[in-house]
Order: structure tokens, then sequence, then C-alpha cells
């Protein structure tokens, strides 16, 4: 019977360093016949991949550790490399977002999608209705019911490098629902 080579785990990446968001793609170049992957990608999404070739992006800031394990029937080989990813933030952001009704009643639920760019770390929203205090979350994304009234809505966003708002007036209008019918 022929052994095969022994295993000696090795790869390398198409990015060691990236922005947050920015996807990176590892390949395995070890030695010998592996028949098995699992990798471990310290803060990544996903954390981890049992691909020869997975596709991997972080998105929060810093330096990560990579791990790959390679098998197949006959022998195990295993390489860390520490600090081989450096994730930092985009250096602009761009706040947007869409609303998916402009006139509802006060019984039913309104979608207001944050679409910004540059992968923002902090999201305020200020909902402003013309009489009344102004709503205020931290959502990425707001989605429920909101108290009847006429709506500015201004969303913030910022990382440590960058920020931004958009501003919108008379953006939507919440109805009491009995109140039309009885009008």
């Amino acid at each position: 019977k022929e052994k095969l080579q022994p295993l000696e785990a090795n790869f390398e990446c198409n990015l060691e360093s990236a922005l947050v968001g920015d996807e990176i793609t590892f390949n395995d170049t070890s030695l010998g016949s592996a028949s098995r992957w699992n990798w471990t990608f310290e803060g990544g999404e996903p954390a981890t991949s049992e691909l020869s070739q997975p596709v991997v992006r972080w998105m929060h800031p810093g330096t990560y550790s990579v791990t790959l394990t390679v098998s197949n029937k006959d022998s195990k080989s295993e390489i860390t490399k520490e600090g081989l990813v450096t994730i930092s933030y985009h250096s602009t952001v761009t706040a947007d977002f869409t609303i998916d009704k402009t006139q509802l009643f006060d019984d039913e639920e309104i979608s207001i999608t944050n679409t910004s760019t540059g992968f923002p770390e902090t999201v305020k929203w200020t909902l402003t209705p013309k009489v009344g205090t102004p709503l205020v979350y931290t959502d990425y994304d707001i989605k429920g019911k909101i108290p009847v009234g006429e709506y500015d809505i201004k969303l913030e966003v910022s990382n440590p490098l960058a920020s931004d708002a958009k501003e919108i007036a008379d953006a939507f209008k919440v109805l009491d629902r009995y109140a039309v019918i009885a009008a």
C-alpha cells in the first residue's frame, strides 16, 4: 500500500488588510492530500468553515488570527497565523434610508430601512412630529407602530473616522383610524 505524503497545513488569502464588511477569500495551499478542512476565523463571519476556499468578512475593526486544520484518513495538520488580517473603518459613511409607506393608520406598522453605506458603527434616528416629543431610536432599522402625527425623519450615522446625516421633512403621516372614520 502506497502511503500518501504527510499533510502540512498552509493557506493564503487575497487580502490581509481590508475594510469592515469587505469579503476576503481564503485558499488552502497545504501539502499532501487533504480531504477535510476546518477553519476558524477569529471575529469573522462565518466564524468557522469546512470549505477548502471559504469567503469571510469582518464587521468590526481589529487584527484577527486564522487557523486551518487539514486532515485525511492518515494524518492531520494545523496552522495558525496570528494577527493575519487587519480590518479598518471606512473613511466615509453616507446616511440613507427608505420608507415603505408615507401614510398609514396608527394600528399599522411602518418599516424604515437603513440603506447607509460605509458600514456605520452608530446609528441614531430622530422622528420629529409637528406636535409632541421627538422619538429617538438607535436600532439599525425601524419597524413598528408609531403614534399619530406628521413626522420629519433625521438619520445620523457614524464611525470613528466619518459621519453623515440625512433628513426628510414631512416624511410620513400616521392617521388615527377612528378619527378618520368619524370624520
